[in-house]
């Protein structure tokens, strides 16, 4: 398929399932872009590539879902406003809510939220098997070390 007019496009119709013609997709040549009007739908391990060198995969395995960056730099999520991850029934693992908190959901319950002094721990902070204990500062700058033997007694030291 070739089409030689200036910013013009082609235009890919096909039965609707009723009778009627829809566009399908277009290659918009004003705008040097290829606009879907359907959805796309891959088969089980076909992957949308996207980069140069196929850095970046989006595919399903038949099993399980993948977003796969391959490639150098970061895999960055971004939002202009909030960013939410959670469940297809609207259960929350993380919200990082814009100029505000991060938020670390279990069983859709706030566990762990930034706050503009710090952080919040809603429940039981539990540091296991940690031989080096919990450092504590001051406002001062006076510093802490508490610890717990394999008796179950507390110890602070001065740092």
């Amino acid at each position: 398929f070739q089409q030689k007019a200036d910013d013009k496009d082609i235009v890919f119709k096909c039965d609707d399932g009723s009778g009627n013609l829809a566009e399908y997709f277009r290659l918009d040549g004003a705008n040097v872009r290829t606009l879907f009007s359907v959805n796309a739908e891959f088969s089980d391990n076909v992957k949308a590539k996207f980069g140069s060198g196929d850095d970046l995969e989006i595919y399903h395995d038949g099993s399980d879902s993948y977003i796969k960056d391959s490639g150098t730099g970061d895999l960055k999520i971004q939002g202009d406003n909030n960013v939410y991850i959670g469940s297809t029934g609207g259960e929350f693992y993380f919200r990082g809510i814009k100029d505000d908190a991060a938020v670390l959901y279990f069983n859709n319950s706030s566990k762990l939220t930034t706050t503009n002094t710090g952080a919040l721990v809603t429940g039981d902070l539990e540091i296991a098997n940690s031989s080096d204990g919990i450092i504590l500062e001051s406002p001062n700058g006076t510093r802490f070390r508490i610890t717990v033997d394999n008796s179950g007694n507390l110890s602070t030291t001065s740092l």
